[in-house]
């Protein structure tokens, strides 16, 4: 019999370890990775990727162009809106839907092709709203098309122009011809003659369905090129010179009656980034990918644990090419108010190393993710695995007693609050005139509940003589005071007038 309890007792001991191992062991938590990120409350220059394993990953975001004093239009798109950033052009329509299928930045819009894109107008200040001689141009943008059907219109701006005698129709246009770009000036430049002057550029490479390019055309008035390029290649080149090259007499384009600019009129696929310019120099944001500030993401506020936590490493899944760098970060804290952008401080960590002083119920991780030098390679980050050890649980307080006197009831009980090595850093009391429901508020002490300390017995006065209450007590975490323990069995006493006995 004897025997049979021992066994009994190293089972229900083995049993105990089984449980409280993963309770209060080492314990992991995966941020990111096969569920992907769910929970990030700021970004900064990231967008989400493929990463390792397929995983979402964040990664630096291929930047939008940057308006400056040379730019006429500028059309990002960000933000979901449909806007010129510049405040040259005021948008009269647009009937595009504006999505996360982006060439540079976060969003991009897509025309269906049976609508009629966007339709702006340009102020006095602006390239296409005021009319005489104009300087050096350019065009550029980003297109997507879902099909290589021919016909349809990229741009088109239509106007007239006013002579002496009769009135010459104008016209910009960059069409889809054989599935490549095709760009037609019609009366734009000044040749010296009453005959229709067109002058055209045509395309090399094919325009693939699915997949984005760069288009630009410049002109330069100091030498009267032309020139298109796709993806940053030369494709086409005209001298509008009266003898067709590099030497000769520049034609100045000259445009007419000011007119409204039609962006996909008739396109179907997804446009980004369309920039107009009040010169034909060469966009540098087509050569750097990525923002040479690098880009920043932050997770959502965690917790680890119901009695908090230390968090012992943090291991990070992510891919760091050569001359790119991450830079990690965690913070925690005891409550989850008054977190600002400094506070709680930041701590820098290396993936896989043991973490020091990083404690509490709140936790948040950050990473900085900075390209090569060229601007042209990302790092990424596909998972966070946080190592961690949750706190024991403050004991719960037992052997409760309650003794009452004349409108006070005095209250002791065992506990571990006074042990060094225990996680009760206090106690507090909970009261009230209804079993399990402690909302009392007469105590002189204070409302329910009261913190006590670490002391094992308090006396509740300002009672109510005659009615009875009922009490509860509960351990406070010594590593958090925001973690309060199991209440004790409930135990009742009613407060009474004494009278004094006669001698």
């Amino acid at each position: 019999m004897v025997r049979k309890q021992i066994y009994f007792f190293s089972a229900f001991c083995l049993l105990f370890s089984c449980l409280i191992q993963p309770l209060f062991g080492e314990q992991t938590l995966v941020l990111g990775g096969k569920q992907g990120w769910k929970g990030v409350s700021y970004t900064q220059n990231v967008t989400l990727g493929t990463g390792r394993y397929g995983y979402d990953s964040y990664m630096l975001s291929e930047q939008t162009i940057n308006p400056d004093d040379s730019t006429d239009l500028l059309l990002t798109f960000e933000n979901g809106a449909v806007v010129d950033d510049t405040g040259n052009y005021t948008v009269d329509s647009a009937e595009v839907f504006v999505g996360d299928n982006s060439a540079r930045g976060e969003k991009a819009a897509l025309s269906r092709g049976e609508t009629t894109g966007i339709h702006l107008t340009g102020n006095p200040n602006s390239l296409f709203g005021r009319q005489g001689l104009t300087d050096s141009f350019s065009i550029e943008f980003w297109l997507c098309p879902l099909s290589s059907g021919n016909g349809e219109i990229i741009f088109s701006w239509r106007s007239s122009r006013n002579l002496e005698s009769y009135s010459l129709y104008q016209s910009i246009t960059a069409s889809v011809y054989g599935s490549r770009m095709r760009w037609n000036f019609t009366n734009v430049f000044d040749t010296m003659t009453e005959e229709n002057s067109v002058y055209t550029l045509m395309g090399a490479s094919i325009l693939i369905p699915g997949k984005w390019s760069h288009h630009e055309l410049t002109f330069d008035d100091d030498t009267g090129m032309v020139e298109y390029k796709m993806n940053g290649v030369t494709e086409d080149i005209l001298f509008i010179t009266n003898t067709g090259y590099e030497r000769g007499t520049i034609y100045e384009a000259h445009l007419g009656v000011p007119a409204s600019i039609e962006i996909c009129p008739s396109y179907t696929g997804w446009v980004d980034n369309f920039c107009i310019r009040r010169n034909s120099d060469n966009n540098e944001n087509v050569a750097f990918l990525y923002p040479d500030e690098g880009g920043r993401f932050e997770t959502d506020l965690f917790t680890l644990g119901k009695n908090g936590a230390e968090v012992l490493s943090v291991d990070a899944l992510a891919t760091v090419p050569a001359q790119t760098w991450i830079e990690y970060y965690v913070r925690s804290s005891e409550s989850p108010f008054d977190w600002t952008e400094t506070q709680p401080e930041w701590k820098t960590f290396t993936p896989g190393d043991t973490l020091n002083a990083v404690d509490g119920v709140w936790f948040q991780l950050a990473a900085d993710l900075y390209p090569d030098g060229a601007c042209s390679v990302t790092p990424s980050i596909s998972e966070f695995t946080v190592t961690y050890k949750e706190h024991e649980p403050p004991v719960i307080p037992y052997d409760l007693k309650a003794v009452a006197g004349d409108g006070y009831v005095d209250l002791s009980w065992a506990g571990t609050a006074s042990n060094k090595t225990s996680n009760t850093g206090g106690y507090m009391l909970y009261y009230g005139k209804r079993p399990g429901e402690y909302l009392g508020n007469e105590a002189t002490e204070g409302s329910s509940p009261i913190y006590v300390g670490k002391d094992n017995s308090i006396r509740i006065t300002g009672l109510e003589n005659g009615k009875i209450y009922y009490f509860a007590v509960a351990g406070v975490s010594a590593s958090s005071p925001e973690i309060i323990g199991q209440l004790s069995p409930e135990v009742y006493a009613r407060p009474l007038r004494r009278q004094l006995q006669k001698k």
